[in-house]
């Protein structure tokens, strides 16, 4: 690989790093739920760029860089879609999800008709009905993707996030979604239910509850459902949090509340 090749790819990693930094910030500013995995993937964006540019120093002419992936894409078929929402136990025109939490139960209303891919992977997930890559174990697994996990980030009077299994950064099934369109309309009300992500292509299992209204969320972040016992999201969002050790506000929850199962059904 030549020089040129070599700052061109430094250039561009660069360039992926300050511009996932800078929306961090704006979207801080707007009222967003910054995500830390968005400015560390940032970093990590510099750090490849600096294993390219190593391995271009000893790399024999025409070959190429090896340069970590990001998860691969993934969408659903329609076949796919009936498959995983077809499969849910009961009868009606609504999809459930009930998490039963350390702390008492909050239930979701799904929106299948506006976002049928990500309704899908959640459902999936949740229900057993996908294989994902268990981070930890190193292996494939198919069992309940959410039971178990704990609301690991909170933001008080604001959000409660949940979904990484790996406690790793980015932690996820092994794929990415594509941001769809979602209903906006949830976010106008506290209890939406949303998906957490880094850019436009970047869903995987992470989401989030909101505790207060906020429309400046609308277009970021896929809205999939609606949750009720808000008064239940608020007071965990309220939690005591784990010092930050550097300097931001503290988002760890110091006894993070658990999700026991969250169980997928159907009915009116």
């Amino acid at each position: 690989m030549t020089d040129r090749r070599a700052l061109t790819i430094r250039l561009c990693a660069a360039h992926t790093a300050l511009v996932a930094l800078l929306a961090g910030a704006l979207l801080a500013a707007c009222g967003a739920p910054r995500d830390p995995d968005l400015e560390r993937r940032a970093m990590l964006a510099l750090s490849r760029s600096e294993k390219a540019r190593s391995a271009a120093a000893s790399e024999p002419a025409g070959g190429a860089a090896a340069v970590p992936a990001e998860a691969p894409a993934k969408t659903y078929s329609n076949e796919e879609i009936q498959r995983v929402l077809g499969a849910i136990p009961g009868s009606g025109p609504i999809l459930w999800a009930e998490l039963r939490t350390s702390q008492g139960t909050i239930r979701c209303k799904l929106d299948e008709q506006a976002a049928p891919q990500t309704v899908t992977n959640f459902v999936g997930l949740a229900a057993g009905l996908l294989d994902w890559q268990d981070q930890k174990a190193g292996t494939t697994s198919r069992r309940p993707f959410y039971d178990g996990l704990t609301f690991h980030r909170i933001v008080a009077n604001f959000i409660i996030q949940s979904g990484n299994p790996s406690g790793r950064l980015g932690g996820g099934p092994g794929w990415a979604l594509a941001r769809e369109s979602g209903r906006d309309a949830y976010f106008d009300g506290a209890g939406a239910l949303a998906m957490v992500d880094a850019g436009p292509n970047s869903n995987g299992s992470q989401f989030f509850i909101t505790a207060r209204p906020d429309k400046n969320l609308k277009s970021r972040y896929v809205a999939f459902g609606q949750c009720d016992n808000v008064d239940l999201v608020k007071k965990i969002s309220a939690a005591e949090k784990m010092p930050s050790g550097d300097g931001t506000s503290p988002t760890v929850p110091k006894d993070p509340v658990k999700i026991f199962t969250l169980k997928i059904t159907r009915g009116g």
